[in-house]
């Protein structure tokens, strides 16, 4: 089982009744728009993205938000450029691919908006011991890839983040954020746990 098959595996679990049920609308959605393009041969983002903009109606029910015409959306009165399209390959190598790809994507969205949407969500900031700035990177640290990980953005320290998901190995624990403020607004991927903090009530 590859990493993204487990923190699907995991996302479910977090709570079996609603992402099963989630789950299989995104699997057909998914299965709609890669098969729609080319069944059979390669699929680029720029299709996909296509693929969505005509469908965004049956997108947004499944999501539980109004999609904007631009693409935008918002959640309790806090705006959001659109989904993370830049958290998938350039160019996938067949429907398979694309359907595994683009369904991980929106159930991770689904997972960030029903949280967002929770009353009682945990504020979270960023910000690094050693740098005046956090680096955030598209997966978490490993030996095979400690000098190869693509960043994904730099932001200031104090930066609002929401967190996702969380991963240890033997390089230490990570966890995935989404950035809530700032120029790298809306990006996501992998930091250092410790450089996540949670905000403290006013």
């Amino acid at each position: 089982m590859n990493f993204k098959n487990i923190l699907i595996t995991l996302l479910l679990c977090a709570n079996s009744f609603l992402y099963a049920n989630s789950f299989d609308n995104i699997k057909k959605f998914a299965q709609d728009i890669c098969d729609n393009i080319d069944p059979n041969g390669s699929i680029k983002l720029t299709e996909i993205e296509a693929g969505i903009a005509g469908n965004i109606k049956p997108l947004s029910k499944i999501l539980g938000i109004k999609f904007e015409a631009n693409g935008t959306f918002k959640i309790k009165d806090e705006s959001y450029t659109g989904l993370p399209y830049d958290s998938l390959p350039a160019q996938m190598i067949d429907s398979r691919r694309c359907k595994q790809e683009l369904a991980f994507m929106l159930l991770e969205q689904k997972s960030i908006i029903d949280k967002k949407q929770d009353v009682n969500i945990i504020h979270y900031y960023l910000e690094s011991k050693h740098n005046s700035s956090v680096h955030i990177f598209g997966q978490p640290m490993t030996l095979k890839n400690i000098t190869k990980r693509k960043k994904i953005c730099e932001v200031e320290s104090g930066t609002s983040a929401e967190k996702i998901s969380e991963h240890k190995n033997k390089n230490g624990d990570f966890v995935k954020i989404r950035v809530l403020n700032g120029t790298c607004q809306s990006k996501m991927g992998w930091i250092g746990k410790s450089d996540l903090h949670i905000k403290q009530k006013d």
